[in-house]
């Protein structure tokens, strides 16, 4: 439901006055293409938003965390990651 709550605000983007080129076209019929990807990136994003995670002790010394998998994972859906213990995890 929110997927297609979001190509629903997509698509009433695109038929707003202020993108159309030509005003006089506006009332034209025409076909919306929304790209998946950027409606599954907004809905991505809000899964996990307002999270915050540690991940201490759990990837080796040598690695940096935020070039993990887990890490850029949990960033993508909307997670703020931490490598050590604040006030906020």
């Amino acid at each position: 439901a929110k997927f297609f709550a979001e190509v629903d605000r997509f698509k009433l983007r695109e038929k707003s006055p202020r993108n159309s080129e030509n005003a006089s076209r506006k009332h034209e019929r025409r076909k919306i293409s929304v790209d998946v990807k950027n409606v599954l990136q907004k809905v991505r994003a809000e899964i996990l938003a307002g999270v915050h995670c540690v991940f201490s002790g759990i990837f080796p010394t040598n690695v940096p965390p935020q070039s993990t998998d887990i890490w850029r994972l949990a960033e993508a859906f909307g997670a703020v990651c931490q490598n050590e213990l604040v006030h906020k995890v």
